[in-house]
């Protein structure tokens, strides 16, 4: 702490006194100690008279108590590298030495002024006042951060306000105490210290990673920054309801607090987006100080014009994905049909990746929202074609349906260059079309098309005008094709009945769940019917079918596995290259544990779609299978870079770090997926799983109650369970769930479930027998995970009957990773 207030207090403590003796003493005559001004666990601070130049200076003495394991000389050095911090917004280190007892110390100019703890105690901040603070902590932390030297203990105390001006104190000394310890190695350096009553940080203002003690770097910093903006623009902290220092920690690392724009309108959009981002558990998600004076610096600047709002998802926001390799030219005008010619685009701009956002119904009639989607839908899967440019995942884009957010964080959230959006209204009997284009970069709208307009049944004009003045924009030549010809192969189908049926059926497959599911199987089976050669109708049809029993519809696997086959080799007949029919054909194959014919199906999907998410992530599960996992993870970071914000395609990645013993990543990861849906149960059990491994029992138990909240207890769940009790050493409330699993009837049984309970109970012949009846079964919780590489079949690793299996079924073994969580069991 560095409070400036010139506030005197009495010293009373012998030991202070003594310290405040031996201080003198090491200073000699150039200095006179004029008072004490406090301190805690890690210092003492005195005020004293610098009598040469006549002005006040603070010195800070180490703690006698920590100094004892302190290397001064190390200490000196450390303190050297943060004296080299020259910038109006940090508060200098004068000098460093130490007393005659060994215990390190040094100076700092006295601020006229007051801590920013002592202005918060009077109450809230307007919100002029508390962004200017920012800015310039921003600015503090930018410059040191750029000359490699993190503070690790921004608060309140450590801000100082003196003149209209907030300036940061202590930059470098949290290092200095860390890296002196004796015996601290370069690793040490950056750890948090855990002695009692003495840690590097915070705990109210603690990043995750140091709280775990984990190596820091700038992005700690950064992280208590968004905790001192959100408490500063809010009025409270973030986790004001945490008291205790392990409360605030468990906070930090599991919590996410409410949004800011919840909790402070008044502030800009662009500010609480930033806070929030900065809040983020994963320190790659978060900004760097840089970007963190520059989203101020546009704050001060004004609100940007000209861009309709659409939405960030707040978990999501700090989600940052490269943009593809390439560019192309964005130019000339969009025509609509019955109107003059649009405006001119401000500006050439090289773009080398797009969002397309869903289009906004503005009939006033939410059953048109099918059609909404499935126009912009449209327009994604045509400029897929477009050589070099890079169109964000629809799962990604459509997060931002109805919610706000600027087309720059949008940008950043899905690592694109310019975003469109557009309205769809159909009112009688006529449909009308606008769009227009934004740059991520400057929010400036590089084009605006007038309306495309006609009657409703020339749907199919409308639709093939609309793309070809996009795309014609985007890429004047596309392979060799025309813009007309790529609307037309894009949608499959010349029937406007049958194209609407197809729309509807997108539309409820998109929302996935069983009953979803369900209504997309019955359009797009109508849609068939209606044109049987819809070869895009049949092939969504066959992965709705192949998809279904994954969300808990109670339909056995095996009854879908035919039709599901049939929509797929009509789908196929049809048109040889389209991928969801051969993605529905590699799924029904390998819940059929057939990896060899499934293969070649994922390899041409990808041919045929090379940025389907899906497709690369479902090629890295066949990968992990055969035991490609350094394969296996490039294709699931590839899908994630694609569709950055699928809480689904984030669980595959977080189960494959899972796999290759990367727990911290794996864990990360989890946390994102939660993050991104909350209501996803998979997530919960894969985050319990990962915890489990980590030796975490109790947190994986708290993973497994909250994915019940959510949804159908996924197959395996229970079992699970009974390992995470056998591992917190709960063993009767382990055999008490074993024995329910036992004892359901067979109709209810889950082998995966018996697999699990008796692995706890180190079983192997019991759980061998479980796990060949879910195979033969195509049980969910074997056909779709890597039996081969599960962590939690390790203790079978040397049984025969296993290897057999899974030489039976072409899975390879991988090499022995993570560990069994639990301990033998009492006899």
């Amino acid at each position: 702490m560095l409070p400036g207030r010139d506030e005197r207090q009495a010293t009373s403590d012998p030991m202070i006194d003594q310290l405040r003796e031996e201080l003198q003493r090491s200073l000699g005559s150039a200095y006179t100690i004029d008072r004490e001004l406090g301190g805690g666990a890690m210092s003492r601070v005195f005020v004293a008279r610098d009598e040469r130049l006549a002005r006040d200076v603070v010195v800070k003495v180490v703690s006698p108590s920590l100094a004892v394991e302190l290397s001064a000389e190390r200490f000196e050095r450390e303190i050297a590298l943060a004296a080299r911090l020259q910038e109006p917004h940090i508060v200098p280190v004068l000098a460093a030495g130490e007393t005659a007892d060994g215990v390190p110390y040094y100076t700092m100019p006295f601020v006229a002024g007051e801590s920013l703890r002592t202005r918060l105690a009077r109450g809230r901040l307007p919100t002029g006042e508390a962004l200017s603070i920012l800015r310039d902590v921003a600015c503090a932390l930018a410059y040191a951060h750029e000359h490699d030297v993190v503070h690790r203990d921004i608060k309140p105390e450590n801000v100082l306000l003196s003149s209209g001006t907030a300036v940061v104190a202590d930059f470098g000394i949290a290092k200095a105490i860390s890296a002196s310890r004796t015996g601290a190695g370069p690793e040490e350096g950056s750890a948090t210290l855990t002695r009692a009553g003495t840690s590097i940080g915070t705990p109210a203002y603690m990043s995750p990673e140091q709280a775990t003690g984990e190596a820091v770097d700038g992005r700690a910093d950064v992280y208590a920054w968004g905790v001192l903006a959100y408490e500063l623009l809010s009025g409270s902290h973030p986790f004001s309801d945490r008291t205790t220092a392990p409360q605030l920690i468990s906070a930090h690392l599991t919590e996410r607090p409410r949004s800011l724009a919840s909790r402070a309108s008044e502030v800009p959009s662009t500010v609480s987006s930033l806070v929030m981002r900065a809040l983020a558990k994963v320190p790659a998600d978060r900004p760097s100080a840089a970007e963190l004076l520059g989203g101020l610096d546009l704050a001060f600047a004004g609100p940007a014009g000209g861009v309709r709002r659409r939405a960030l998802w707040a978990a999501a926001a700090a989600v940052l994905v490269l943009a593809g390799a390439g560019s192309v030219a964005l130019f000339g005008r969009f025509r609509g049909s019955t109107r003059a010619e649009s405006s001119t685009p401000s500006a050439a701009a090289p773009i080398a990746s797009v969002a397309v956002l869903p289009f906004a119904n503005t009939s006033g009639d939410r059953s048109d929202d099918y059609f909404s989607d499935g126009l912009s839908d449209e327009l994604a899967h045509a400029l897929v074609r477009v050589p070099g440019l890079r169109v964000a995942g629809r799962a990604s884009s459509h997060a931002f349906r109805d919610k706000s957010a600027t087309a720059h964080e949008i940008g950043r959230a899905l690592g694109v260059a310019a975003i469109i959006e557009g309205t769809v209204r159909r009112a009688g009997g006529r449909l009308r079309v606008t769009a227009q284009l934004t740059s991520t970069a400057d929010e400036h709208v590089l084009w605006t098309s007038d309306p495309f307009e006609s009657q409703s049944t020339d749907v199919f004009q409308v639709q093939d005008e609309f793309t070809r003045a996009v795309v014609t924009a985007l890429a004047p030549a596309l392979r060799g094709e025309t813009a007309t010809t790529i609307a037309t192969k894009s949608r499959g189908t010349r029937d406007a009945a049958a194209y609407d049926l197809y729309l509807h059926g997108r539309y409820f497959w998109s929302r996935r769940g069983s009953a979803n599911l369900n209504r997309a199987i019955d359009y797009f089976r109508q849609a068939t019917v209606v044109d049987p050669s819809f070869a895009r109708a049949h092939a969504g049809q066959a992965l709705a079918y192949a998809l279904l029993p994954y969300f808990g519809s109670g339909v056995p696997s095996d009854s879908v596995l035919a039709l599901a086959r049939a929509s797929a080799e009509r789908a196929l007949a049809l048109d040889p290259a389209i991928a969801d029919a051969h993605l529905a054909f590699a799924n029904v194959y390998g819940r059929d544990f057939r990896l060899a014919e499934a293969r070649p199906h994922l390899l041409a999907a990808l041919a045929d779609a090379p940025l389907d998410p899906t497709a690369h992530s479902w090629y890295g599960s066949y990968l992990e299978r055969v035991g490609l996992l350094d394969s296996a993870l490039a294709e699931k970071r590839r899908s994630v870079e694609l569709e950055p914000l699928s809480a689904v395609l984030n669980n595959q990645l977080a189960q494959t770090l899972h796999y290759m013993d990367r727990l911290p990543e794996a864990v990360a990861v989890a946390h994102r997926v939660t993050e991104l849906d909350s209501t996803f149960t998979r997530g919960y059990y894969a985050l319990a799983r990962i915890q489990l491994s980590r030796g975490f029992p109790d947190s994986a138990l708290q993973a497994l109650e909250l994915g019940t909240r959510f949804g159908p207890l996924l197959l395996g769940a229970r079992g699970l369970r009974v390992v995470a009790l056998a591992a917190a050493d709960r063993w009767d409330e382990a055999r008490r769930l074993r024995e329910a699993i036992l004892a359901a009837p067979p109709a209810r049984r889950s082998y995966g479930d018996v697999m699990l309970a008796e692995l706890a109970f180190a079983d192997h012949v019991a759980a061998l027998d479980a796990l060949e009846r879910s195979a033969a079964a195509h049980e969910l919780s074997i056909v779709s995970g890597v039996p081969g590489c599960d962590p939690f079949l390790e203790p079978l690793r040397t049984e025969a009957r296993y290897l057999a299996m899974l030489r039976r079924h072409g899975m390879a073994l991988c090499v022995a990773r993570g560990r069994w969580p639990v301990r033998a069991p009492p006899r």
